[in-house]
């Protein structure tokens, strides 16, 4: 899970430890962070919406549960035709 500093944190340098050298910003996010240091982060929270349209797998088109209620389509339409009363 990535984390980034919280808002109120400022840029830090780590000084000793195996993260000695590196800095810490606000604009960046990071797979690991140091212990002695793991209060100025927060974990960065996923989207809202976790599934992915690549993910999501292939769609499905809609289909009646009674197939005689759709038109024929070789047969021509009636759209528009007034029954005989």
């Amino acid at each position: 899970m990535p984390y980034r500093l919280k808002p109120d944190q400022e840029t830090f340098q780590v000084v000793d430890g195996e993260f000695a050298g590196k800095t810490f910003d606000k604009s960046g996010q990071y797979d690991s962070i140091p212990v002695q240091d793991a209060h100025r982060f927060e974990l960065v929270s996923p989207p809202a919406d976790p599934v992915s349209q690549k993910d999501a797998g292939p769609t499905q088109s809609w289909v009646p549960s009674d197939p005689g209620a759709l038109p024929d389509p070789d047969q021509p339409s009636k759209k528009g035709v007034k029954a005989n009363a």
